[in-house]
């Protein structure tokens, strides 16, 4: 199969040089937009990082406060301890 396209007549005006630096142009030019499109995605992942660690320290960091800071934390070492069976208060 790969004789017979080597035997093939190719169709005029075509130059196989040409068409073979145009593709790794190509190439090149796929390999400097991917880089591009990567880059520009990280520069918005770090944004958008930035932005909901914001978020975070003023919303939801501020209601996680005042429910720490309204919390009553039993004092369990200051109650009482009765013996089994006594009646408290007698």
């Amino acid at each position: 199969m790969g004789a017979q396209a080597d035997q093939s007549s190719l169709p005029e005006g075509l130059d196989v040089g040409h068409e073979v630096a145009l593709r790794q142009e190509r190439l090149v030019n796929l390999a400097e937009a991917k880089r591009v499109l990567e880059a520009r995605a990280q520069e918005r992942y770090a944004a958008e990082q930035a932005e909901y660690e914001v978020k975070l320290r003023t919303e939801f960091g501020q209601a996680i406060y005042r429910l720490r800071k309204c919390t009553v934390e039993p004092v369990i070492d200051s109650l009482p301890i009765q013996p089994a069976g006594s009646i408290i208060g007698l």
